[in-house]
């Protein structure tokens, strides 16, 4: 009777911890990234703008930042800032556009061209500083 008791206990504690086992293991979750670009993408309009290169034979009249994703990609977009002047010959619109990639930072999205830090994005605004625009580095706000 004694060997069947022990028998019977190990079976049990076996069972119990084959059990806690089962539990404890948890099936690893994939987690899809933010989306960081589908709350960017837009048009902008700037309303302050600074660091426009010295040679410009005008100043801007308006300015405008497009947002775009850059195909599928959720951590990044093409940014296309282009801003009219007008002078005593006429007007001209200039344009560049480039590759910007996001990164989360707290509630804001951070901007880099590369691994530099151009600025940033929150609540449909966008702050830039030394952003490269042609030859120039500028600085520039604009709100959705």
């Amino acid at each position: 009777m004694k060997a069947k008791s022990i028998h019977t206990t190990r079976l049990l504690m076996l069972l119990a911890l084959g059990s806690m086992y089962v539990v404890g293991c948890k099936k690893s979750e994939t987690t899809t990234p933010p989306d960081l670009a589908a709350n960017l993408v837009g048009t902008y309009r700037v309303t302050a703008i600074g660091g426009l290169p010295a040679n410009l034979p005008a100043t801007p009249t308006a300015a405008s930042v497009v947002v775009a994703r850059n195909g599928s990609a959720l951590d990044q977009v093409q940014i296309t800032a282009a801003y009219s002047i007008t002078s005593a010959v006429g007007g001209q619109s200039i344009t560049d556009s480039k590759t910007i990639n996001l990164q989360q930072s707290g509630t804001n999205v951070d901007l880099y061209d590369g691994t530099t830090k151009v600025g940033y994005w929150s609540n449909n605004t966008i702050n830039a500083t030394d952003y490269p625009f042609l030859t120039a580095k500028i600085s520039f706000t604009a709100s959705k």
